[in-house]
């Protein structure tokens, strides 16, 4: 709990003195700044596609890739990610700290898996935005909205997430220019579910990267995929309602490295596995295959419901068919 009341409606808020860092980051890193920040990230890249309003052209450079078997990473980087690389940044360590505590225990189930492990997460991260042929962030309407929240609704973590992507990206000069990739919004897979039918049917393999056993024989069934393999991850901590101990994630990080070996090239592999699942879209394509990272669609297809954005009525839209409701 904290005396400036920032985020004392939600769970876990700040102390006090990561409530002051943040309301100084947010006021050294004020509105105007962080849009100029969002700004200068999608002005060095290829292209920025406001995936939320078009999501065509992310569309069609996917299916080349998967007509011209052409090794690609088509990537997210959402508020947990962006906690990491705010840390990276390393301006407002009081506050980064917390935000990797908590992101830490969202998705592993405990808070010390990311924060002493740090250097492999960063280095995870920033390699993946390095070698992906398009990058979901946070959008620049998301950022602006979150100047306006009252203060005891603010989701620090959330908002950190959010804004730290582009605080640290604007100050490293491997992100100075990046000429051969997409930018859009984190969400964009569920703009591209009205299009995986057409992507993915009839391929003659689908890996997937997930939680779930029973995604790659859906799929297979569902798109008229001959062939499909599983690599199986424990389930987010905060999903499966496991948050007293780590998930055992990280332990298995290397084994699932090694099971990675796409039959072909431009096999193409779906991935939902959280800040990990970067570094394994990242290794899809330095040996021949294609990524793409889907996030809680996995969830939905599933018939699950994992984030407050996805209604009841979204998951039975987006259910594979043989899916129990």
């Amino acid at each position: 709990m904290n005396k400036q009341g920032i985020g004392t409606k939600l769970w876990g808020p700040p102390n006090s003195d990561e409530a002051a860092e943040f309301l100084a980051y947010s006021t050294d890193v004020d509105r105007a700044a962080c849009l100029a920040a969002f700004d200068r990230v999608t002005n060095c890249v290829k292209s920025y596609v406001d995936t939320t309003k078009a999501i065509s052209p992310v569309r069609d450079a996917l299916a080349a890739c998967i007509e011209n078997k052409k090794p690609a990473s088509f990537v997210r980087m959402g508020d947990g990610e962006g906690n990491v690389l705010f840390h990276t940044w390393g301006k407002y360590p009081v506050l980064s700290n917390y935000c990797l505590r908590k992101i830490s225990k969202i998705c592993f189930g405990s808070e010390d898996v990311i924060v002493k492990n740090f250097d492999l997460f960063s280095d995870i991260l920033i390699e993946a935005i390095e070698q992906a042929d398009f990058v979901g962030g946070p959008e620049r309407g998301s950022l602006n909205a979150s100047f306006d929240r009252p203060l005891q609704e603010i989701d620090v973590r959330g908002v950190c997430g959010m804004r730290g992507l582009y605080s640290f990206m604007t100050e490293d000069a491997r992100f100075a220019s990046l000429p051969d990739t997409i930018w859009g919004a984190t969400f964009y897979s569920r703009s591209m579910l009205p299009h995986y039918h057409r992507l993915l049917h009839g391929l003659p393999f689908i890996g997937v990267i997930s939680c779930y056993d029973e995604l790659a024989p859906h799929l297979a069934q569902q798109f008229d995929i001959d062939r499909h393999a599983t690599i199986l991850i424990p389930m987010q901590a905060s999903i499966a309602r496991r948050m007293d101990a780590a998930n055992g994630h990280l332990e298995r990080y290397d084994a699932i490295l090694d099971q990675i070996r796409p039959p072909f090239q431009g096999a193409v592999y779906i991935i939902a596995a959280g800040h990990l699942g970067k570094s394994y879209c990242t290794v899809i394509k330095q040996r021949g295959g294609i990524a793409i990272d889907v996030g809680s669609i996995a969830d939905a297809w599933m018939g699950i419901r994992s984030r407050p954005g996805i209604s009841d009525d979204f998951v039975d839209k987006w259910r594979l068919s043989g899916v129990a409701a």
